[in-house]
């Protein structure tokens, strides 16, 4: 409303002159023998000092204006009234020294006076027309700002839901959260650059979004610091660390036939996540190193096709060992772990079982939290792999489940161990056999 309130009273001003009209005294008296009283003396003083005090404060608003012109060419709200309050005290100072140089003849060393009352009066219009057109724009710039608050509410609200989770970032972010993060900083910029310096909010809306818009300040600065850290620590620290390790993992695999190292490991799943990061993150920081996560994940690749090269070797040489159990209970055994996975995956064709190991019996009594009472187990458990066929036909896979018999409940039988999806190639090359070699 104070744009508003000014812009009334700039357009106000052209019906009064631009600068002060001078006044209609009596003419001057004449000098004789060009003598100057004391009269003529002390209002020359006086009309100086006075004409002092005009382009001490012309000055002043020749700076505010400058510094608008810096900004775009228009004054805040709050400059606006400052101008305005110097020139209503300019024209003040100014009708003072047309008072005063009345009295002061326009001829000889005193022209000078009147020449700067004159250059003074019309600078004063100037800034007077300024003023009003300077205000004007600050208005129409405030209806503009206010068509588009509903737009910017919304994205207000993306972004402060956004915020929590993006104060601490971390390498192992989903990719997904980290492509929030650059048009997270974008938007909340301009946010800032339109509410911040805004003075005179006319509706609810636009003082609530500045409001919003200083605590958006803040989170932006920690996610923009969160975001260099990320580029220039984090991740390459996490990058380079976990690239060690499947360097490690990929050595003990081809050297020591030790598979599981790296196939167990979620280190290729990371190394891929920080890498997608890094390069979400990395354009426009300073220092980034843009090739990180491509030569990082070269580098994964390599490991791999060297551990899958050693593991097609051991593959090739797999037979399947003959079972070392052969208790009366195999063929109950065998027909119920044929059974249970012809239920899970009805389409993957089982081509045997095999036990390599004894039944193992367990009583004990365990406390039960959910009852409150000690309950009795007594159960045998032996350990079995089931053998099946892969899709393409070329290869058999050997699963590893575990049988329990509760001898409380009639020597039932049950697995504790989820069957794999049908197709399920093991990790463990150990675990594949060619059909051939069957």
């Amino acid at each position: 409303m104070r744009t508003r309130s000014l812009l009334l009273l700039a357009l106000a001003l052209p019906l009064a002159p631009l600068a002060p009209a001078r006044a209609q005294f009596p003419k001057p008296p004449k000098l004789g023998n060009n003598t100057v009283t004391n009269e003529v003396k002390t209002r020359i003083s006086k009309a100086k000092t006075h004409l002092d005090r005009v382009e001490r404060h012309l000055k002043d608003v020749a700076e505010l204006f400058e510094r608008a012109d810096g900004k775009g060419g228009l004054n805040t709200p709050a400059e606006l009234t400052r101008i305005e309050t110097t020139l209503t005290k300019i024209e003040k100072y100014l009708k003072d020294a047309d008072e005063e140089l009345h009295g002061v003849p326009a001829i000889g060393e005193f022209a000078s006076l009147h020449e700067r009352y004159k250059a003074d009066a019309k600078q004063l219009g100037d800034y007077r027309q300024r003023l009003l057109d300077d205000a004007k724009k600050s208005g129409d710039q405030n209806d503009a700002l206010e068509a588009g608050i509903a737009k910017d509410k919304k994205t207000m609200e993306a972004l402060t839901e956004l915020a929590d989770g993006l104060r601490n970032l971390s390498p192992r972010d989903s990719p997904a959260k980290t492509a929030t993060v650059v048009p997270f900083e974008r938007d909340s910029q301009r946010l800032v650059e339109v509410y911040e310096p805004l003075k005179n909010a006319k509706s609810e809306d636009a003082i609530n979004m500045k409001r919003a818009t200083a605590s958006l300040k803040g989170t932006l600065a920690t996610v923009r610091e969160q975001h260099e850290k990320a580029v220039t620590k984090y991740l390459p620290n996490e990058i380079n660390e976990l690239l060690k390790r499947l360097e490690e993992a990929g050595k003990a695999a081809v050297q020591s036939g030790n598979f599981l190292a790296l196939n167990d490991s979620l280190d290729e799943h990371w190394l891929k996540t920080s890498c997608e990061n890094y390069r979400l993150l990395a354009p426009g920081v300073p220092g980034a190193d843009t090739a990180l996560a491509d030569k990082a994940e070269a580098r994964a690749k390599e490991i791999r096709a060297e551990v899958n090269k050693a593991a097609e070797k051991v593959i090739a040489k797999n037979r399947v060992k003959p079972s070392t159990y052969t208790g009366a209970d195999v063929a109950e055994l065998s027909t119920y772990l044929k059974s249970i996975w012809k239920n899970n995956n009805p389409g993957e064709t089982v081509l045997g079982v095999r036990f390599y190991d004894q039944w193992a019996r367990r009583t004990s009594w365990d406390w039960s939290d959910f009852d409150k009472a000690w309950e009795k187990s007594d159960a045998s458990s032996i350990s079995c792999s089931v053998l099946v066929k892969s899709p393409d036909g070329k290869y058999a896979y050997l699963h590893p489940i575990r049988v329990y018999k509760n001898h409380l409940k009639g020597n039932q039988l049950s697995t504790r161990i989820s069957v794999p999806p049908a197709g399920t190639r093991p990790q463990n090359p150990f675990q594949i056999i060619p059909v051939a070699n069957l």
